[in-house]
């Protein structure tokens, strides 16, 4: 009974070798043909050139994106710091207000999420996020003069339809110049980013809020100047003291605040950047002039392999329609919308969280570094693993749990001392931000050609980031100081992230295992078609 059922079994195997054979001609299209990686005039390069080159892509790119995303980041949530820093106490604001400011930004982020990616596209990457980045330091440096709820509100909508096009547009982009099992260390390293920019965000809001003494300085300079003396008379004024009462009246009326030089401060560094895109960051591989003719071969053709059959680099309607359509875009979007809670309420809140454990205005911003270093740290190495392992579910499962340690800590220590306290927020954050990396490039990784992933990518962030607008009310003022219901509102999520990435891991693998079993006839029925992207039986999901 054994030889006939292995008989039978390698019988099977030949011939669904020859059905495949059959498909090579429509999946020549797609640039997979079988005589795709050993053309005539190409030699295929050897590990130490391979190594060579993609050193040479990661200079070049990730550094960069990086430096992006963390402006972006820091621009967004630098509005936490500045409550700290007074803006409440100097503008006409209620906390009602202040809560729904930081809803609305991603209220424009969501709705302008997949208009950006699509125009990203058109236009290419080097033109587009240059564009998006000046209008963002521009309403940035704008929102030092919001005078009430009502300015800071529309400041912050429009800050956020501009900031739309970074996020989903970088994930896409990095994900047609490598593959995607080299794709997951890289997203971490620009996801990772955002917990540098909560860092550096500390740090830099620390040092601004001792800028209210230099503001007369400014002021005076600016006053003389106002009345075409020059800058010699501005000299001779400074050094003699001869300031008139108009001058010191214009002195009191231009001073600059501390939350008001965060927005300006920080402002710049994206301005210069947005600039320096341009000249620096390249749209395509088949492009890409830092690359020589060879360079550019191997890129486009590592790339092609790596997306088996889902190869499509046009645009068509019918693949935006069938994304939409995708089973995975509906689970992906909800998980995201869950993951992105706890995520954006400490990215917002920490200052204020932090200084309700008892540590004062200052202390607190200086305070709120230490967890994001560590969830630097924690994101690169969850990711180095995921990558070298090719699997996300499990990493971003065992992430959130860390995560779920945490919050337990913050809501059950809550009458300890600030030390206990304050090492719960580090642990929280560590596997908060430590499970999105994993996520953002499983996402990236499952759907197959240009347009499709192009597509899932901004519709999969935008519907994720509907998360942000419910984090800008879980921690309300009337919950402080130990913010037990945010904490538990995070937990709840945080649950959830367990859960859900091992279920959705199972369900993939399950597709795999099907298409790994099917017979020659279901192989050949499943084949027909075009555009079928990921949905091609030859193509392997990432669980």
């Amino acid at each position: 009974m054994d030889k006939p059922d292995s008989v039978t079994a390698t019988d099977r195997k030949k011939t669904l070798e020859v059905v495949k054979a059959i498909h090579d001609d429509s999946s020549a299209e797609s640039g997979l043909s079988s005589n795709d990686s050993k053309s005539d005039d190409f030699i295929e390069p050897d590990a130490k050139e391979l190594r060579r080159l993609i050193w040479k892509l990661d200079l070049r790119i990730i550094p960069y994106v990086c430096i992006l995303y963390l402006c972006s980041y820091l621009d967004r949530v630098n509005i936490g710091h500045a409550k700290i820093a007074g803006i409440m106490d100097e503008i006409d604001i209620d906390d009602s207000q202040y809560n729904w400011s930081l809803s609305i930004f991603f209220i424009g982020y969501v709705i302008f999420e997949i208009p950006a990616n699509l125009m990203l596209k058109w236009i290419g990457p080097r033109k587009w996020i240059t564009i998006i980045m000046v209008v963002w330091g521009v309403i940035l440096a704008a929102m030092s003069e919001c005078k009430n709820g009502e300015t800071l509100m529309a400041a912050r909508f429009f800050l956020g339809v501009a900031e739309a096009g970074l996020y989903p547009g970088i994930l896409y982009y990095l994900s047609i110049w490598y593959t995607r099992k080299q794709t997951a260390i890289r997203v971490a390293f620009f996801y990772a980013s955002n917990t540098l920019a909560g860092a550096f965000g500390g740090l830099l809001a620390y040092g601004i809020m001792h800028m209210d003494g230099l503001r007369y300085v400014f002021v005076v300079r600016w006053a003389v100047v106002e009345e075409r003396e020059g800058w010699r008379r501005v000299q001779y004024v400074l050094q003699n003291n001869l300031l008139n009462e108009r001058h010191c009246i214009s002195m009191i009326n231009r001073g600059i605040s501390g939350w008001q030089w965060i927005f300006i401060i920080e402002a710049i560094p994206t301005l210069f950047f947005a600039f320096f895109t341009y000249y620096w960051l390249p749209d395509y591989p088949e492009t890409a002039k830092f690359l020589n003719e060879r360079e550019r071969e191997i890129i486009i053709r590592q790339n092609r392999r790596d997306a088996g059959p889902a190869t499509e680099t046009h645009f068509s309607w019918s693949q935006v329609y069938s994304t939409f359509l995708d089973w995975k875009t509906f689970a992906y979007s909800f998980m995201y919308i869950i993951a992105a809670i706890p995520v954006y309420t400490l990215s917002l809140f920490m200052p204020s969280i932090v200084n309700g454990m008892g540590y004062q205005a200052l202390t607190a911003q200086a305070m709120t570094c230490p967890p994001y270093i560590i969830a630097f740290f924690m994101c690169i190495i969850n990711s180095y693993s995921a990558g070298r392992h090719n699997e996300r579910g499990a990493h971003m499962a065992l992430q959130a749990t860390i995560a779920l340690v945490g919050y337990i800590l913050l809501i059950v220590l809550r009458d300890h001392p600030s030390e206990h306290l304050y090492a719960g927020a580090v642990i929280a954050t560590a596997g908060t931000f430590g499970m999105m990396p994993a996520f953002v490039s499983w996402f990236g990784n499952n759907f197959g050609g240009h347009t499709r992933r192009n597509v899932a990518i901004a519709a999969i962030a935008s519907v994720g980031n509907c998360g942000g607008i419910i984090s800008g009310h879980v921690y309300r003022a009337d919950d402080a100081p130990h913010y037990v219901r945010g904490h538990t509102i995070n937990l709840a999520c945080i649950a959830f992230c367990i859960v859900s990435p091992l279920v959705m891991k199972y369900a993939l693998h399950y597709i795999n295992k099907k298409r790994d079993n099917m017979s020659p006839e279901e192989y050949q029925a499943a084949s027909r078609g075009k555009e079928l992207g990921e949905k091609h039986p030859d193509f392997r999901y990432i669980t």
